[in-house]
Formats: structure tokens, sequence, C-alpha cells
């Protein structure tokens, strides 16, 4: 046998049973770890016989785990057996009365996919949203999907009446590769209005292409995303509703061909899924750097009882947003002087309402390429022939007395004396009067000690 490794222990079977039933107890090992095993076998005659290699995941599984994928978006685990807990989302004959094909998720940022090729008929693994459950069996792969099903496949009941949280995405968050994130999970999305795609008949299904609330223009990449309408809903042959709803469903993949990063579509589970009115509203944010903090400015229309903003920030490798402050109502900037330059963030603005609501919007990135950390002096090419610029970047405001020197040390020209601020500040120089030659640009006062060398062409 080997975990998590390609190291191989071998361990001797003690019969129980004549000569035909043999066993060995495998120590423990904690939850996630993989372990692959086979049975060797050999006759008095030293001929060797092994079986096919069985696959679990020992313990319980964390959802990420055994949902890793390979390159091209294939399941990296196929054939493993995994046992897994979490919340159901979509129950029972929710998509399909003849198989038991449920969602489950682990708080409301994993999602998972367990399916049973029948349902049983004494009730034993019928379940219902907000169920808790134990589900085992054997991961496997269908249109892009990585699932928990046949054979071994297994559900157990605990409790009911959990919440079911939801996160809010826009169709930015169901692009190629990115959709993989939230496969299973149940979400909403704000939606304007449906862009193409026939409202389905009664007993038919129907692909649409929706329009998200956040235009490609204030910062989001794309506005459209799919939504998936199963006739084993209730949602097909209904009046269509009245646009802009939020959507309610859960995250399905359904990608026929390699790579399986795309085709990620929105399953609403029942026509409550799409009845929630909801306002337009124009958003926008913006972030800039300046004097060494971040600057974010933002801009919203269509709301009248806003109560406060809530800023929100995640550094880079974090899987959560954190608040880092609340502003009231008539402000509409604020600058982030706790900043770490040294990582990249994302910035989020949430309107709080005056009655406890909230409204959550698209998010913008900082990178840490985007600050100067450093005084530095930098020209075109280094050559200045006749007229040119020299730039100076300054982390900070500061004096400075920027002269030229020539080979010999000797000052042949004062080019900027004053202050400089945080930033760029292009400085003109005419060297028309100078003789050709090389050319030492230096800060006089000692601010910093950054050089440059021009080469000045008559």
């Amino acid at each position: 046998s080997a975990h998590d490794s390609t190291d191989i222990d071998t361990y001797n079977m003690i019969a129980y049973s004549g000569d035909s039933l043999y066993q060995y107890t495998l120590p423990g090992r904690g939850d996630n770890c993989r372990f692959e095993y086979y049975v060797e076998v050999a006759d008095s005659n030293d001929n060797i016989t092994k079986s096919s290699a069985g696959k679990f995941f020992w313990g319980y599984t964390s959802i990420p785990n055994y949902k890793e994928n390979t390159a091209d978006g294939y399941a990296r685990w196929i054939g493993y057996n995994v046992r897994t807990t979490g919340i159901v989302t979509v129950a029972t004959k929710a998509f399909n009365t003849t198989l038991n094909i449920i969602n489950l998720q682990q708080n409301y940022i994993l999602g998972a996919v367990w399916k049973n090729d029948s349902i049983k008929t004494d009730g034993s693994e019928t379940v219902i949203e907000g169920d808790s459950v134990e589900v085992q069996g054997t991961i496997i792969f269908s249109t892009g999907q990585t699932r928990i099903g046949n054979p071994y496949s297994k559900l157990t009941k605990f409790t009911s009446g959990h919440a079911i949280d939801t996160i809010l995405l826009n169709a930015d968050h169901l692009m190629d590769t990115v959709g993989d994130n939230y496969e299973g999970l149940l979400v909403q999305i704000n939606t304007r209005a449906r862009k193409s795609g026939t409202w389905p008949l009664a007993d038919s299904s129907e692909l649409l292409i929706m329009y998200d609330t956040v235009l490609p223009a204030k910062g989001s990449i794309i506005d459209t995303f799919l939504v998936w309408v199963d006739p084993d809903t209730d949602i097909d042959g209904s009046v269509e509703p009245t646009w802009p709803k939020k959507i309610i469903g859960v995250v399905t993949q359904h990608d026929l061909s390699t790579p399986y990063w795309s085709m990620y579509e929105i399953y609403p589970r029942s026509i409550v899924d799409l009845t929630t009115d909801l306002a337009i509203h124009d958003f926008f944010l913006t972030a800039s750097v300046a004097n060494g903090f971040v600057s974010l400015k933002w801009n919203l229309t269509g709301i009248n009882n806003i109560s406060s903003f809530r800023i929100e920030r995640k550094y880079e490798g974090e899987k959560y947003f954190k608040i880092i402050t609340t502003v009231n109502s008539n402000t509409y900037s604020y600058d982030d002087k706790t900043y770490d330059m040294k990582r990249n963030a994302e910035y989020k603005v949430v309107c709080i309402t005056s009655n406890g609501g909230f409204l959550e919007f698209n998010s913008i990135k900082v990178t840490c390429s985007m600050f100067i950390k450093e005084f530095s002096l930098s020209a075109e090419k280094n050559t200045i022939k006749g007229t040119g610029w020299i730039s100076i970047s300054s982390p900070s405001e500061k004096s400075i007395d920027l002269k030229l020197y020539n080979l010999e040390g000797r000052v042949v020209k004062t080019l900027f004396n004053g202050i400089v601020s945080y930033g760029k500040t292009n400085i003109f120089i005419d060297a028309s009067v100078l003789s050709s030659g090389i050319y030492i640009v230096k800060d006089a006062l000692g601010a910093f000690d950054d050089i440059l060398r021009i080469n000045i062409i008559k």
C-alpha cells in the first residue's frame, strides 16, 4: 500500500477462514490522506497474482482535496472512494426524478455533487434543502464536473433545518477557467435582462444567456452568463419574470471536450429562485495610488436609503475579505494608509442600507507594482539631442536640487531646485548649448543616491 507518496508498505495478511478468506487491518491515517493498495497472492509454487489497485481517501475529506483537477480540467483522483459532509442545497428530484442527484456545500465556499443511480424506495436517501448529510462514493467525472457517485454510493442523513448561505457573483466569475472555483456552489447573480434564448414551454429545457448588472465599462470583463432551465423544475411553462431580478442557483458545468474549463452555467432550482426583485444600481469604483497609500473612490446611483459604506480588503493568498473601516453615507472616497505595498490586494465597497440590508458590487484589484518605492531618475534611451526630458520618480514629498555634472565633476547646469511630490515629475532640459558627451545627473542635496548618465548629442 502507499499513502500520499510513492513509498510502498507491505503487510502480511492473516487467514481467518481456511485458505479462502484473509484479512489485515491497516494502520490509521489522518483525514484527507490518499491511500492506494493491492493484494498479492503467492501459491506453494511461488506463482504470484496481483489484484487491481484499490484507491480511497482516508477518513473525512474536504471538498477541495478530492476535487483537484489536472491541467486539462479532468478529475485527478477519479476512481478513488471518498467520504465528505455538508448541507444540502439541491434536494432529491430537483433536477432528476429517477436518479438521486443532489448538491451539498461546506460553509458557503465549497460545493459538491453526489449521485446515486436510483432513488431508494424506502426514502432513506431522500433529502431536502437544509439537511445535514454524510455522503460516500467513488469519484466520477461527467461533462467537466467532478462528482461523488457509484459504485459504493451511500448517503446518511443527520439533522434538518440548517441555514443555507450563498455568495454574490457576477458574470466574470463564470468565465472559462474561473468558474471551476465555484462549481457545485449555490450562488446568486444580480440579473438585468435576458439577452437571448427562448423562455421554455412546459416540459422543455432551455439554455438562456442573461445580462448581469455590472457593465464592462465599469470594471468587469464580460456582462453575460448562462442559465439552464431544467424540465424537472417548475420553471418551464411558467410566466417569465419581469427583469431585473436576483437569480439564485447552483454553478454547474456542461463541457463535453478537453480542456474542461468552459460552459459554466447557473441552474435555478425552482421559480422561487427567480422572483427576488432587484433595482438596477449604477456603481463605479476606482483605485489609485498616491503618497504611498491606496485611494478609493466610488459612485452609486439608484439607492435612497444608504446608511453607510463598508470598506473591505483581501490580500492575495487570503480566502476572505476583511473589514478595514466603515464610512458614512455622504462619503464616497477612502484612503487606505494601512496597505502593505509589498502585497497585491483586492478591495470591495459594500453599501449598507438603513433597514439593515446590504448590496455588494464588483471589486477592484491593486498591485504592488503600482507603487513607487524609491527615488529614481530616468530618460528615454538615456540620450538627449538638443532638448529632452528627465523623469523623477518619488515615493514621497521631498526637496531636491537636481544638477547636471560633466565627467570632471563640475556643475554645468541646474535642472531643478524645489519640491517634488509623490509620483513622477518630468523635468525639461535644454542641452543645445552644451558640448556633446557623457554627463551625470544627480541630487546635490543627497536626498537620494540614484544617478543618471546621459549622452548629450549636438
